[in-house]
């Protein structure tokens, strides 16, 4: 699972299962487990140590403390990752994370 903290820049690595050729073009789709929303990115990516390395825009309003993701990232109609990503404030510990360490919008 990978854990994003809010109000840092968004850069994540990621194992993949068929390594792109640099120049390919890739999608990175992330879909809120909550709301079903669904955002779609072109991803600015590079291979780092056998590792796919990019950086989210910070654009995606969706994109709150204690929401869950389903994310897929897609050279053309290959998937290549799926995952599950989780956003938490930049103050958590994610040591020693639970849920009710969050404040949102959602639970007051």
């Amino acid at each position: 699972m990978k854990v994003l903290k809010l109000n840092t820049p968004f850069e994540i690595s990621a194992v993949v299962r068929v390594a792109p050729v640099l120049g390919d073009i890739l999608t990175f789709t992330a879909t809120n487990e909550v709301t079903d929303n669904t955002k779609d990115y072109v991803l600015e990516w590079e291979y780092t140590r056998k590792r796919l390395v990019f950086t989210l825009p910070n654009t995606n309003t969706d994109f709150a403390a204690a929401n869950k993701y389903e994310i897929t990232i897609k050279n053309a109609e290959t998937v290549i990752y799926l995952g599950k990503m989780i956003v938490v404030n930049e103050i958590t510990d994610t040591q020693n994370y639970t849920p009710s360490n969050q404040i949102t919008q959602r639970y007051k």
